[in-house]
């Protein structure tokens, strides 16, 4: 929710409030539909639409992620943590992209998801900040 707070929150128009937005709501349908017990990952293992449905959501609102902040580098109020942020997205994600299909449940996918989760909670909370201060 906070990621669709701050979509609307940047009132002039902002290349970053469409990946935001889009990201929050496809967030929220991954909350929404749960994973099968052990979370299968679709391209690997057994599993059924509410599975595909799931990774699908979550998987895409995280490629948002690193497109937001991108525009928000160019355009936003913190130009150089956004740009780091992107770079750190960016790794995460094509690190995890073939983890999670040499060894989806492995300790490297779980430490790289919640590193990908931290990166983007912290950058939304830098932002908001931001946000909140300008004059």
């Amino acid at each position: 929710m906070g990621a669709l707070a701050l979509a609307v929150a940047l009132a002039r128009p902002h290349g970053a409030r469409i990946p935001l937005a889009v990201g929050a709501l496809l967030i929220g349908v991954a909350t929404t539909v749960p994973c099968s017990t052990g979370c299968p990952i679709p391209i690997v293992e057994a599993t059924t639409a509410q599975d595909l449905v799931h990774f699908a959501a979550a998987g895409t609102a995280f490629s948002l992620w690193p497109v937001a902040t991108w525009a928000a580098a160019t355009t936003g109020p913190l130009p150089r943590l956004s740009m780091a942020t992107t770079s750190a997205l960016a790794l995460l994600l094509t690190l995890l992209g073939p983890l999670t299909i040499v060894d989806p449940h492995g300790p490297l996918v779980a430490v790289g998801q919640r590193l990908l989760v931290l990166a983007a909670l912290a950058w939304l909370a830098a932002a908001s900040a931001a946000l909140v201060t300008r004059p």
